[in-house]
Formats: structure tokens, C-alpha cells, sequence
């Protein structure tokens, strides 16, 4: 037990110094300490940030199908529907007018030909009622 009374009072005459050497070790670990616990605040608030987003994402996700089912979408839906349907009735009317308008491009294309000859004949019988009064007057002439 001597020993150890003996070994106490040097022990503590280093106390002092360890102290000191640890409030200086404190001292210089206060501002890097206060970074590193001002990154883990900021980490933190930027978890807290995301873990709301995803809340609200999933909130999104969950309202989808609901939302997705509603009377807006039916209605939506069956608007497109009847769209649709009068989309198909114009093509089938342009398909039907088509063949309309090819009938008449035909029937045109038949008679240019006869009328033409009919133009031509008109033209003649012009040139003969012309010729006609010359010989009409000249007999004319002759009776008198």
C-alpha cells in the first residue's frame, strides 16, 4: 500500500499538464467539431427534405389509380370514344366521295371527246348558215 501512496503524488504532479494538454486538444477540436456537427445538421434537413418529397411522391402514386377511375377520366374516355367513331365516319365518307368523284372524273373524261365533235358541228353549221344567205342572196339577186 506504500507503494501505491508513494505513486499517487506523482501521478497527480503530471495531472496539471494532462489537463491543460486536453483542454488544448478540446480547444482544437471545437471548430472542426462544430463543421462536422453543422454537415450532419445539414445531411440531416436534406434527409428530412427527401423523406418528405417521397411522401408526397408516393401520395401521387397511391392517387394515380384513383384518380386514373374517375368520372373525369370515363368521361374522357368516352369522349375520345365518339371522337373516334366520327374520325372513322369522315374517312369513310372521303373514301365514298372518292369514288364518287373518280365516277365523275370518268364520265367527264367520256364525254370531252363528243363534245368537242359537237363544238366542231356547231362551228360547220354556223359556216353553213353563213353560206346559206350568200347563195340565198345571190339567188335573190338573180330573181330580181
Amino acid at each position: 500500500m506504500a507503494n501505491a501512496s508513494s505513486n499517487q503524488p506523482a501521478a497527480n504532479a503530471g495531472a496539471p499538464d494532462a489537463s491543460s494538454q486536453l483542454a488544448g486538444i478540446i480547444a482544437a477540436l471545437a471548430a472542426p467539431r462544430q463543421e462536422i456537427e453543422a454537415a450532419f445538421l445539414a445531411v440531416g434537413q436534406e434527409l428530412g427534405d427527401a423523406a418528405a418529397l417521397l411522401d408526397r411522391i408516393v401520395a401521387a402514386f397511391e392517387a394515380l389509380p384513383r384518380d386514373l377511375d374517375g368520372a373525369e377520366m370515363q368521361e374522357a374516355g368516352a369522349g375520345l370514344g365518339r371522337f373516334t367513331g366520327h374520325a372513322h365516319e369522315i374517312a369513310a365518307a372521303f373514301a365514298r366521295e372518292r369514288g364518287d368523284v373518280e365516277k365523275l372524273l370518268a364520265a367527264v373524261n367520256a364525254a370531252t371527246h363528243p363534245v368537242e365533235d359537237l363544238h366542231r358541228s356547231v362551228r360547220l353549221m354556223g359556216i353553213l348558215s353563213v353560206n346559206a344567205r350568200i347563195v340565198a342572196a345571190g339567188l335573190s339577186d338573180a330573181a330580181d
